[in-house]
């Protein structure tokens, strides 16, 4: 039973969480837009996104410790997840393949999702996976050794997939829905780039060592600590931008009371701060959208 659990922790379920509150706040927004909402559709964008996550989180761990990155971590003893091949000695074939099965397996939950869907919508969300797809994981392309990874994530979890599952569940290209989406979204996606920008910048020295490029690396230890501040201001921001441009209800401010759990992560505390704030304000923003 322990090494079913220590399987399912490799998958780094923790990581899902990211994806589901976009296609969560892509719901709301729908809710918003045409007050009414398919539940069935929304459970299956969460079941697409679970499996696309999985099969995504075992590549990046078969791809990190083909390339040696990942045992240069346990090397120099730089904190890191739990890793089906180093941890649980999972051949590197057997996690690429594992990773292969789970994508397919999203592949076909996506074509559920896209059938009797108009043409245009369709084709929309099709794009939308191959960046988020291709430009983060793909081989040769792999925006995470190229300074950019942190950016990439954070929109493709963020507004992008909050944008995707709008048009899912709208089956339509609302130009207001679909703004609404990308901002209100964009607060949740740019927590993940806060987050993996720390864990660069904790890896710092490492990942000098073994060339990969990460945005602290590229940019800087200082100028990435800055940044991290700069995210967290737009973070705040937009909620009190669309709620005084009329789009969000007053139930969105509340989001301004996480503040100080996000700073407080910021300077040194503990991952669970950010993961409350990011849970809250991610709510608030839905809230502020239900019961506009």
């Amino acid at each position: 039973m322990s090494r079913i659990l220590n399987y399912i922790r490799a998958l780094s379920p923790v990581t899902f969480l990211s994806s589901i509150l976009s296609a969560i706040i892509g719901a709301s927004v729908t809710y918003y837009v045409y007050h009414s909402l398919s539940m069935e559709k929304l459970l299956l964008i969460i079941m697409f996104l679970i499996l696309i996550h999985s099969g995504i989180n075992l590549y990046n761990d078969y791809r990190d410790y083909i390339t040696g990155v990942d045992v240069e971590y346990r090397k120099k003893h730089v904190l890191h997840r739990l890793n089906m091949i180093i941890d649980l000695g999972v051949r590197p074939t057997v996690v690429r393949n594992m990773s292969l099965i789970l994508t397919i397996a999203s592949a076909i939950v996506g074509s559920l999702l896209l059938i009797n869907m108009s043409i245009l919508p369709a084709l929309v969300l099709v794009f939308l996976g191959l960046v988020i797809g291709l430009g983060y994981s793909a081989p040769k392309i792999r925006l995470r050794y190229r300074g950019i990874g942190e950016i990439m994530a954070g929109l493709a979890t963020g507004p992008l997939i909050a944008c995707g599952s709008f048009i899912v569940l709208s089956d339509s290209l609302n130009m207001i829905g679909i703004l609404l989406s990308l901002f209100t979204g964009l607060c949740n996606g740019l927590f993940t780039t806060i987050i993996l920008i720390k864990i660069a910048l904790a890896r710092y020295d490492v990942d000098k060592i073994v060339g990969k490029k990460t945005l602290p690396v590229v940019i800087g230890r200082d100028r990435a600590i800055k940044l991290n501040y700069v995210l967290t201001c737009i973070i705040y921001i937009v909620p009190v931008a669309l709620y005084a441009l009329g789009a969000l209800s007053w139930i969105s401010l509340l989001s301004l009371l996480t503040l100080p759990l996000t700073l407080k992560y910021l300077r040194g505390g503990k991952p669970f701060n950010l993961f409350l704030s990011r849970v809250l304000v991610s709510i608030f923003i839905c809230l502020g959208l239900l019961f506009h």
